[in-house]
């Protein structure tokens, strides 16, 4: 029974504090104090929702319905800050991509065959954007509205699938909480995960997929009350019939394997990592539960066939779009990783990559890492002596704790990317062995001072929280401000959407686009252009009118796009300009000088159509010639 009539203040108190942190989080973005007053107002908000989250889940042997509303509240807080940021339109690159397709969608009535001009593979993977034509099918809301629906259901509800996992593999109620709110820590979790991108879907079904499998193999079940007839079989010693467990055994596969195909087959058509993340834990679950002769493994392993049989056929459906991104990502990774240990020639990706946190906050958070790599370990030692362990311990261990610390040292090097890319995936077992370590450390706590166990071990969750949040910040800025770096999503300011849509208007879409990285978003999305993909630094950086001119001429492009903010601010992710990196004779430097974009002005083949507050649009007129030009 629920003892909350013990705790009466601490439960009444719990959602007043949820609601307040709410409330100062709305009150700080919309004064925006001067920093770092707004940073402090910021952390504020957040500890004190996460206070009112764990006495919730905490006080009076809460059940699980009470923990479950705890976390939902916990997810849905860590995501008003995303809203926040922009409440009126979309800003960050990856779901700019996503609404795009959703408006194609919507426009065109089918999913196939989207005329994407930049990016295609969210078209490819369209299992998002269904889901979000349904809610507007069955709701009737705005197709921008939809979305935000979309990202704060996933967002409220990956910490309540991570809970049931916990307690799938054998965790008690408050273990289990303490887990999902581990997991609620990773780098992913506050910012990546409340976009508008298959990353936040796909991770969704993964972890349904393995709450599904948890609580098919690992939970501990409530025993079964026993008919008459078993009840005297019991007393006189006869075991059970072998044929009646075999087909009870076989129902509760073929319900597993029914409630999970839907899942399997979502996330097949959602996000390509999920899908295959998925398959590879599965079939890793199954080897380990054969390993330690676990008793009806076929449910996973049916689950494993399923999961590689979906990835597959959608692999060949789209192998089109699809082959060529995954070869040139695996090579890519290999290159990089090479480069890496031989050549080194550029800087790697920091924790803090040009965000906007005050600096004491980045020396704090600096904790997260070892702080999760000392934990983990507590939590192997711990679950490798509890002698009744779950058969899902084993896969576990491997998929999370152990990948987890092996893909850490990624993190300062050119290969870091694919080390945050991962810990989504590896922190439902991190969080799962995380909470067996703050278990232990809560006796530890309660021998020396009873009582303390609680705070103890919520303290070191709360750290642990802090650091995620605060090194998976939001890449456009944690605040609505002017921007700090450009080629990213801070600049994606409401002046160039306006100069997408009046290149759009104006001369139509199609066109070819040379332009920064991050400018190249809402003139592909908002503007329908095409934008160059290879070289496009070049007519920037190399200062010579003939050169500029013949490049254009070359490679088909009629508009150059100016975002001026290239020219004052540093680069968002190190480059202003996608691939080949501009070599070191070319590179005029971060920021690139005004003389140097002065040179566009020199070349008769350009016209100067448009003029924006940062924005300057030039025409390619190929029929005005050049001096020098080839």
């Amino acid at each position: 029974m629920d003892r909350a009539a013990s705790a009466p203040t601490a439960l009444l108190l719990a959602p007043l504090l949820v609601l307040a942190g709410i409330a100062i989080l709305a009150w700080g973005y919309a004064l925006l104090p001067a920093a770092p007053i707004d940073h402090v107002v910021y952390w504020v908000a957040l500890g004190l929702a996460f206070a009112g989250v764990a006495a919730l889940g905490t006080v009076a042997d809460p059940r699980a319905t009470r923990q479950l509303a705890a976390l939902a509240a916990i997810g849905a807080v860590t995501w008003v800050p995303y809203l926040l940021r922009s409440p009126d339109r979309l800003v960050f690159v990856d779901e700019l991509f996503h609404r795009d397709v959703l408006a194609r969608i919507l426009a065109s009535g089918h999913a196939t065959g989207l005329a994407v001009t930049m990016f295609p593979l969210p078209g490819t993977f369209p299992g998002l954007e269904d889901a979000t034509v349904g809610i507007i099918g069955w709701t009737g809301l705005s197709m921008d509205a939809a979305i935000r629906v979309v990202t704060l259901v996933i967002h409220a509800t990956l910490p309540l699938v991570a809970y049931l996992a916990a307690r799938g593999v054998g965790l008690g109620r408050r273990g289990a909480f303490l887990a999902a709110l581990i997991y609620c820590a990773n780098t992913s979790f506050s910012f990546f995960h409340s976009v508008f991108s298959y990353e936040s879907l796909g991770i969704l079904l993964f972890l349904a997929v393995w709450a599904m499998v948890g609580l098919y193999r690992g939970a501990p079940r409530p025993r079964r009350v026993l008919s008459p007839g078993a009840f005297l079989l019991s007393l006189s010693g006869q075991g059970p019939d072998e044929d009646a467990i075999r087909a009870r055994s076989d129902r509760r596969r073929l319900l597993l394997v029914l409630a999970a195909s839907p899942l399997l087959a979502g996330i097949a058509v959602t996000h390509h990592v999920s899908s295959y993340m998925l398959a590879f834990t599965l079939l890793l679950a199954w080897v380990g539960a054969r390993i330690v002769r676990a008793r009806s493994t076929r449910g996973i392993r049916d689950l494993a066939a399923l999961a590689f049989v979906f990835a597959g056929a959608w692999l060949v459906i789209s192998i089109d779009r699809v082959g060529p991104y995954l070869y040139d990502s695996v090579v890519a990774r290999l290159r990089t990783i090479v480069d890496t240990l031989f050549v080194e020639r550029s800087q790697p990706r920091p924790l803090f990559a040009n965000a906007d946190q005050p600096s004491l906050e980045r020396m704090l958070a600096f904790s997260y890492p070892p702080l999760i790599l000392v934990l983990s370990l507590v939590g192997l030692w711990v679950a490798w002596r509890y002698r009744a362990r779950s058969v899902l311990w084993l896969p576990f261990a491997l998929v999370g704790p152990i990948a987890w610390i092996a893909t850490t040292p990624a993190v300062i090097t050119r290969s870091g990317e694919l080390a945050y890319r991962s810990w989504p995936f590896l922190f439902l077992s991190v969080g799962v062995f995380v909470a067996l370590a703050l278990l232990a450390i809560a006796r530890e706590a309660d021998g020396i001072r009873p009582g303390a166990g609680r705070p103890v071990a919520f303290a070191i969750a709360a750290v642990i929280l802090f650091g995620g949040i605060s090194i998976g910040e939001n890449q456009t800025g944690r605040f609505p401000t002017a921007p700090t770096t450009a080629a990213g999503g801070a600049t994606n300011t409401e002046d160039v959407v306006d100069a997408a849509r009046w290149l759009l208007a104006t001369a139509g879409p199609g066109h070819v686009v040379a332009t920064d990285v991050g400018t190249a978003v809402p003139f592909s999305t908002d503007g329908r252009q095409r934008i160059l993909a290879w070289q496009a630094w070049y007519p920037f950086v190399v200062g010579d009118p003939a050169e500029i001119a013949q490049f254009a001429r070359e490679t088909d492009t009629e508009y150059l796009v100016v975002d001026e903010r290239v020219t004052r601010l540093p680069p968002r992710y190190g480059s202003y300009y996608g691939a080949p990196a501009i070599p070191p004779e070319l590179d005029p430097g971060q920021p690139i000088p005004d003389e140097t974009l002065a040179v566009l002005d020199d070349v008769p083949s350009l016209e100067r159509v448009y003029e924006g507050p940062n924005i300057r649009i030039y025409r390619v007129d190929p029929d005005v010639d050049t001096p020098g030009a080839g």
